[in-house]
């Protein structure tokens, strides 16, 4: 049986005390804002989002 889920590249993660714990797609406007918000609003329970390098793509040559 097939899944009608896509696969996607994460673009950061969620950590909790230096541990990943989640990937995390960022909204295309603004990630940086997004990331600073978040990482203001659940420091106090050790959660945090870092944005990860881009990574290069390589398509099939069939």
């Amino acid at each position: 049986m097939s899944s009608s889920h896509r696969s996607h590249t994460s673009d950061a993660v969620i950590k909790k005390e230096a541990h990943a714990t989640g990937a995390v797609l960022l909204p295309k406007e603004q990630p940086e804002d997004f990331i600073a918000e978040f990482n203001r609003t659940y420091a106090s329970i050790g959660w945090k989002i870092e944005s990860l390098p881009p990574t290069k793509v390589i398509k099939n040559r069939d």
